[in-house]
């Protein structure tokens, strides 16, 4: 609610600043970063505020934060699912072209083992 409106433009100029790979994740305000958050926002964005913290309960099943595996990162519900359709089809028009694969088989661990370093 805050940025979200450049989610499409921050992912073309990174493409042409030269990334070949994007991912997003969806605010996450775990422990007290919830009212931290909530009085900066106020303090900042007063018109705002409570539209946006409304969005991030909305997006984590009425809670402002949710750890469960699979929608911690990404978030659930409508809003969360408008939000990841938008940055996929972003990312699919700008055509990044993932990530490098690295070639593992030039790694050779060091001699005598890491602990070697500390020692």
């Amino acid at each position: 609610m805050l940025n979200d409106e450049e989610l499409e433009k921050i992912l073309t100029e990174s493409r042409k600043a030269g990334a070949v790979y994007a991912g997003y994740v969806l605010l996450r305000l775990p422990l007290e970063l919830h009212d931290l958050f909530a009085e900066w926002l106020r303090t900042h964005e007063p018109l705002k505020a409570e539209r946006v913290l409304q969005r991030i309960f909305e997006a984590r099943g009425g809670k402002a934060y949710d750890s469960a595996f699979g929608a911690r990162m990404t978030g659930t519900g409508a809003y969360a699912d408008l939000l990841g359709q938008r940055f996929k089809l972003a990312y699919k028009r700008l055509v990044f072209p993932g990530a490098s694969d690295f070639n593992l088989s030039l790694f050779r661990p060091p001699v005598g083992g890491q602990m070697d370093l500390f020692w």
